[in-house]
Formats: structure tokens, C-alpha cells, sequence
């Protein structure tokens, strides 16, 4: 298993991020990479904007497609393991590192 800990955003796109942010008044931010690019980009916005909403897409890897198998669950912040197959949830539930012990 790869160990994603030192991976960080690049100082490049954190600053397109804050010009963009800016510039717009964002209400949601949409993340369509890896679930590791999730947790680095919904951290960074998090410590940017706490009133912004967020959006990913489900990188679950999924077996039987029912929430039978459990091969898509994912374990939220508060511990609570769900389905991500069948079940909607927020994305920060999953990604956001509360604690800022997460390499942004």
C-alpha cells in the first residue's frame, strides 16, 4: 500500500484556489480525483472556508453493487462505518481531518 502522509497540495494550485475563491463566491466545491486528493483538497478548502459545501465522487470500490459484500465501506469521522455504494453522505464526514493533523 502506498503511503500518501507526505504528499501535500502544491503551493502553485493553493494559489489558484485563493484567487478563484476570491474572485467568486463559491457555496460548493466539487472534487472529482482520488480519495487521497479528496482529503488534501476538502482540508485545504476547509481551512480556508469552514461555510463551504462539498462534493466528491464515490471512488468506493464496489463488488456486488447492493451494499451486500461491504468491499465499499467507508469509515466516517465519528468512527460510524456506512456503505458508500448505497448510502449518500457528506463528503467532509469522511475527508475532514477535524484535528488539522492532516499535511495540507
Amino acid at each position: 500500500m502506498i503511503d500518501y502522509s507526505n504528499y501535500t497540495l502544491k503551493d502553485e494550485f493553493k494559489k489558484l484556489i485563493n484567487e478563484l475563491m476570491r474572485k467568486h463566491d463559491f457555496k460548493v466545491t466539487m472534487s472529482g480525483g482520488s480519495d487521497e486528493f479528496h482529503r488534501l483538497y476538502l482540508n485545504y478548502i476547509y481551512s480556508v472556508n469552514k461555510n463551504l459545501k462539498f462534493a466528491t465522487v464515490n471512488n468506493a470500490l464496489m463488488t456486488c453493487g447492493e451494499g451486500v459484500c461491504g468491499s465499499c465501506q467507508l469509515k466516517l469521522c465519528n468512527g460510524q462505518v456506512i456503505r458508500g455504494c448505497k448510502q449518500q453522505y457528506n463528503p467532509a464526514e469522511v475527508f475532514i481531518n477535524i484535528k488539522g493533523d492532516v499535511n495540507i
